[in-house]
């Protein structure tokens, strides 16, 4: 569920047991429905990934498909009265390409994130698109190792270019690691850093670093990492309220601490997850 503008929220999801749609309903201040749309392929299935709020005051949701055998995503453009303006479809031949992350940039095209496992030989890659306003394809780039190498999330960075988060397993570590990259308008690796944690969504901070919410790979614990201006580690926090814990978003405070929400499990047996909310110092300290 999403913030919107207006004071209200949108909220995507699956509709059916095989998500055979995907179900966009908008909610006003106080919850109640204001409209509701249903798009998608229905030959294949369609599983929402991430939402933003356009500066049109439309919405543009990214999914991915299962086109058997293959997995390709989409990106679907709507407008504020809950009318579809274009649905496209990004992906190769004979690999899968999910989406995880999206944002809107400076030119009111997008950026997305995810993975790929077009190139030979290797698991998975990040992959990157860029588009224009419509969704036309203005250049796409894919990097990693060979093994899993996947992007996360997206932001744009507070001077110039994009931070990208996601998780890496390649150089040689027996786990996998938080991976934070720096990448230009076009694309290119600016810098990158492996980070402890696994998973994880960056915010730059007040002081010109980034912080960077996730857990770890047992989800276990709930993590926290701040960083400088290069990527480069300060501190790393772990928060352990339940048997399992992760971290999903992240905000900075006014008095320059952080809140953090996520999940909690108090044992495997159980089906379901608490809310988790985590209120640090500017330090990471509860």
């Amino acid at each position: 569920m999403t913030e919107t503008v207006d004071g209200g929220y949108v909220l995507v999801s699956g509709d059916g047991a095989k998500f055979p749609n995907i179900r966009l309903i908008k909610l006003d201040m106080d919850f109640d429905t204001t409209w509701t749309v249903l798009f998608g392929d229905a030959e294949f299935d369609n599983n929402p990934s991430s939402i933003i709020q356009t500066s049109d005051g439309g919405y543009l949701v990214g999914g991915n498909m299962r086109y058997s055998p293959d997995i390709d995503f989409t990106l679907t453009k709507i407008n504020f009265t809950g009318t579809v303006e274009w649905t496209k479809t990004y992906g190769f031949e004979g690999s899968d390409e999910y989406i995880s992350g999206l944002i809107e940039t400076d030119d009111n095209g997008y950026m997305i994130t995810g993975s790929t496992s077009v190139n030979e030989g290797n698991y998975r890659d990040i992959y990157i698109l860029k588009t224009d306003d419509e969704g036309t394809v203005l250049w796409d780039t894919s990097y990693g190792g060979s093994d899993y190498d996947v992007g996360f999330s997206i932001t744009a960075a507070p001077d110039s270019g994009y931070v990208i988060t996601g998780v890496m397993k390649t150089y040689g570590t027996p786990g996998r690691n938080l991976l934070i990259s720096k990448i230009n308008d076009n694309g290119h690796i600016i810098w990158q850093r492996m980070l402890n944690g696994y998973n994880g969504r960056a915010i730059p901070t007040f002081d010109g670093g980034y912080a960077v919410v996730g857990f770890d790979e047992d989800y276990e614990h709930t993590v926290l990492v701040k960083t400088d201006a290069l990527g480069n580690q300060l501190w790393y926090k772990e928060y352990e309220l339940d048997f399992r814990n992760f971290g999903q978003s992240l905000a900075q405070t006014g008095e320059g601490g952080f809140l953090i929400v996520g999940g909690t499990k108090i044992s495997d047996q159980l089906p379901y997850w608490s809310l988790q909310v985590i209120k640090t110092d500017a330090n990471g300290d509860i």
